[in-house]
């Protein structure tokens, strides 16, 4: 195809790119991550990613991070805001800069954890999300052009784009730290309480909790990025719908020991109590609200789509394995039909990921099981 010959032959000209100390390099490299995610080689796109981020390592704005999160208590993680006015105001300019680290950065740190590199091993625990981990500053607003300061002066394209972005990082490093705070939390309650019940009473009891959490950060979401609305796949609908899939993530989090304890116990014929058996349809709708939210992006090519499809096709076979199990009084509504769309999404991509082929044929397979149950 034509994105391969452009791409190989940018790649026999990027080497010169490794010596520079400029952005453009830092640039090349993340966007030839992007193109290996988006032509599912994760273990290619994680070394881009890795090489972009440590070009990113001279570019002035971090070096100046780097002196302020070290010479002022305010810039560190545990700060209320995570970083001081000094570091908001230290480098307006630096937007585009910014915008390569933090993509950068972000992508390289999932990729590792799902790659599960043997030298990579991490200190984060078994890849929660550790906030001492993450760079002591957010990313700085982008200062707006002299004519957006104008009085009456429409507003600019280019201002605007900027100012979606540096809200989408906000967003997404936000809802990063609550998830791996709360996955944190996750571990210290079944650390504490080694029988599952227990566990899962004590788990039972913070789940409203976690569950404002969640809604609050939905709620402080900008206009721009308000996932309460949109299903298009515009560059706004796009960023919505990434947003409600990382949401869902956080939900499968919360609910996923539940999801394991319930199925288990039904498929051993031990007895559920009604809290557990509650929990466990709480958890299968939230497989459905997943598979929903991140359905605008099913044929959407671009460098989370292996994320979203590992992480659908393992909720459509939650799906399917609880309708084996359970009444199907019990399943969530529309449950079959998002796992039908599931299994076309599989269809799509299996041409360029032969695994997915088999995907879909286990999905298959165990919907012809799970309708010859409900027949």
């Amino acid at each position: 195809t034509d994105s391969q010959v452009f791409f190989h032959a940018a790649q026999r000209r990027i080497g010169v790119l490794l010596a520079r100390s400029d952005i453009i390099g830092a640039q090349c490299l993340f966007l030839s991550g992007v193109y290996m995610m988006s032509t599912f080689q994760p273990i290619f796109a994680w070394r881009f990613f890795s090489q972009a981020l440590a070009a990113c390592q001279h570019v002035p704005f971090l070096r100046r991070a780097q002196y302020l999160s070290s010479s002022s208590p305010a810039t560190t993680p545990s700060s209320a805001s995570g970083f001081s006015p000094e570091g908001m105001d230290m480098c307006r300019r630096d937007t585009q800069e910014q915008a390569v680290y933090w993509s950068a950065w972000k992508s390289e740190r999932e990729l590792r954890r799902e790659l599960s590199l043997p030298d990579f091993g991490g200190t984060d625990g078994g890849g929660v999300d550790n906030e001492s981990l993450y760079p002591p500053f957010f990313p700085t607003p982008p200062q707006p052009s002299a004519a957006i300061t104008s009085p009456g002066a429409a507003p600019d394209p280019q201002d605007q784009r900027a100012r979606a972005a540096w809200l989408f990082y906000l967003a997404e490093i936000s809802l990063r730290r609550l998830n791996g705070r709360l996955c944190g939390e996750i571990q210290i309650l079944r650390r504490d309480n080694p029988r599952v019940p227990r566990f899962l009473e004590a788990l039972a009891e913070m789940i409203p909790e976690y569950e404002m959490q969640a809604r609050e950060w939905a709620a402080s979401l900008p206009a721009e990025l308000s996932i309460s609305g949109g299903n298009g796949m515009g560059d706004e609908d796009i960023c919505r719908s990434v947003l409600r899939g990382h949401l869902a993530n956080l939900f499968e989090t919360v609910y996923w020991p539940f999801a394991v304890a319930g199925l288990d116990a039904i498929a051993s014929g031990r007895p559920t109590s009604a809290a557990t058996r509650e929990m466990l349809g709480r958890a299968l709708s939230e497989h459905v609200d997943r598979l929903e939210a991140n359905e605008p992006g099913f044929l959407h090519r671009h460098h989370g789509a292996l994320f979203m499809i590992k992480s659908c096709t393992r909720s459509a076979l939650v799906l399917v394995a609880a309708a084996n199990l359970v009444p199907a009084a019990d399943m969530p509504p529309r449950w079959s039909l998002v796992v039908y769309k599931v299994i076309g999404m599989l269809a799509y991509w299996s041409g360029e990921v032969p695994e997915l082929g088999n995907w879909k044929r286990l999905l298959e397979l165990q919907m012809t099981k799970a309708n010859a149950i409900t027949s």
